[in-house]
């Protein structure tokens, strides 16, 4: 079994050779509801795997399988096996995920008008956990998605939300990522849990208030070269 950070630093490379699958997902569509349950990714793992999961298994989890009276139990563990597999065979493999990192923001800089994402590098991953298996996606280059361009008011307000948290310097960052392939020949252990790796691609950041309003998103993908002022500001974070 790989040394996990070894693992993810070497998924992070594959990446970048691999070609673009996804439809690109509209940002404004994207919710803080929207957060992509375990399940999914579980079944996103899979769906590259070119594997089925023990749907039977995943139906004694599900809430309707557990309030069912007991004899009522055999026909709905069916009855959820074959939701789920319908659910799996309708699920499209370049699925969008939309995820929350914690994310450790710099100073913000008000020559350049923007943060850095301290904590976006090749080895980062957002952990999932479903029917005793964790999943870790692993974003596609985020080093390069590390300038976070935000102005007016909307600075004012992450900066807010950032001085608020307990380091002075988290925000919790809401991912889309389009999925693009899993790492099916083996697990890697990252600090004593074992993960299968799910590899993805940054489409689109955004940054919610506590009840949920959007605060600012921003399109990696449409983001236009960043100056050599900024590129000397990334450059001291490295």
């Amino acid at each position: 079994m790989r040394t996990g950070i070894f693992a993810l630093f070497m998924l992070a490379l594959l990446l970048l050779v691999q070609p673009a699958r996804a439809q690109f997902i509209n940002p404004a569509d994207m919710q803080k509801s929207d957060l992509t349950p375990a399940i999914t990714v579980a079944m996103l793992y899979y769906k590259y795997s070119h594997q089925a999961p023990d749907f039977q298994a995943w139906a004694l989890l599900s809430d309707d399988y557990k309030n069912a009276a007991d004899y009522d139990k055999l026909a709905m563990q069916d009855s959820k096996a074959k939701e789920l597999e319908q659910s799996f065979s309708l699920l499209a493999p370049d699925e969008m995920i939309v995820a929350d990192f914690d994310g450790v923001l710099s100073d913000y800089s008000l020559q350049n008008e923007g943060y850095i994402v301290e904590n976006f590098t090749n080895t980062m991953f957002i952990p999932f956990s479903y029917a005793g298996e964790n999943y870790a996606v692993v974003p596609k280059g985020a080093v390069d998605k590390q300038w976070l361009s935000v102005k007016g008011m909307a600075a004012k307000s992450i900066d807010d939300l950032r001085k608020a948290s307990k380091s002075g310097k988290n925000v919790t960052l809401t991912l889309s990522l389009a999925s693009r392939y899993a790492n099916q020949d083996e697990k890697v252990t990252i600090d004593g849990k074992d993960y299968r790796l799910l590899a993805a691609e940054i489409k689109s950041i955004a940054v919610f208030d506590p009840k949920g309003a959007v605060l600012w998103r921003q399109q990696p993908d449409a983001i236009s070269p960043i100056s050599k002022q900024q590129q000397e500001l990334l450059n001291l974070y490295k």
